[in-house]
């Protein structure tokens, strides 16, 4: 297949080309989310992403090659000199393949939010079908590499290693009505993020259902995406299903960085739990439900 690309922002230019696998359909005109033919540029803060306040206007919004220039090029000025070049490319099927050189040797979680604000911001124009990101370090060295598709869910809130933690935990209320809170010290793991942490120590005080898992889990300007397994589906005992969806919403916008919650299963939307809660759109810290 004929590729296109450009380089750019690199004084002695190297390009890198590697395999894009997506399953799309071709495209031929962009459209951005708006009618004004702007874009947010996300940017990573703190242990979330953000969105710069004031969007970018793309100047060549009907090509997908300078409109991803423009946005990279742009966006590089929120990461604080963090980001020292990019590299990218385009096929004809509109899969783009970037390669990033990062200025200084980051953090894993700073790698996943590179990824997740890069991703985010491209994908605002319905013209890209998939965004394959790669990033470097100042050696030519792998950093990290990701495959990023519109309904990719990505990790990247990570816990400290061997930190206890005071948190605050929902579970149904004895008598079968409401929720009470409970304070409980959280040992939290490193190799799983604080939220994560949140969701199975509501599973180990019988909050959700047993043997629910996490299976992916992000925080984007506050909203936590959560996709859950099958099992979270089942019963609890005692347990109406308010109680079992607030547990866990209640319990994660407790935490500073999130404040709503959507929640998937098995990467599928539900539109009710157990055909009572609307699980359609995100949902926010209920204070009516807490006896």
């Amino acid at each position: 297949m004929k590729k296109r690309f450009i380089i750019s922002l690199i004084a002695v230019c190297m390009m890198v080309l590697w395999g894009c696998k997506a399953d799309s359909d071709t495209s031929t005109e962009v459209s951005t989310v708006s009618e004004d033919n702007s874009v947010y540029l996300y940017y990573p803060s703190g242990d979330s992403i953000e969105k710069n306040g004031t969007p970018y206007q793309l100047k060549q919004p009907d090509s997908i090659i300078p409109s991803v220039e423009e946005v990279m090029t742009a966006s590089l000025e929120n990461y604080d000199g963090k980001l020292e070049s990019y590299t990218y490319m385009v096929d004809d099927d509109n899969n783009v393949t970037i390669q990033i050189i990062m200025a200084e040797e980051p953090t894993r979680e700073y790698c996943l939010l590179t990824m997740a604000a890069v991703s985010d911001t491209l994908f605002q124009m319905d013209m890209v079908q998939s965004v394959k990101l790669t990033l470097v370090n100042a050696d030519g060295e792998a950093l990290d590499s990701k495959l990023m598709l519109r309904n990719t869910i990505y990790h990247y809130d990570s816990a400290s290693n061997n930190v206890e933690k005071q948190l605050k935990f929902y579970k149904a209320a004895k008598g079968g009505q409401g929720l009470e809170g409970l304070s409980g010290t959280l040992v939290l793991d490193d190799n799983v993020s604080l939220a994560e942490n949140v969701v199975y120590k509501l599973e180990e005080i019988n909050a959700i259902p047993e043997d629910t898992k996490v299976n992916s889990l992000h925080i984007i300007s506050g909203v936590c995406y959560l996709d859950l397994s099958e099992e979270f589906l089942g019963d609890v005992a005692d347990t109406k299903s308010d109680q079992v969806v607030y547990s866990v919403v209640n319990s994660l916008t407790s935490l500073t960085s999130i404040e709503k919650v959507k929640i998937t299963v098995e990467g599928e939307e539900i539109e009710s739990y157990r055909g009572t809660v609307d699980l359609r759109k995100p949902l926010s810290f209920n204070s009516e439900i807490i006896k």
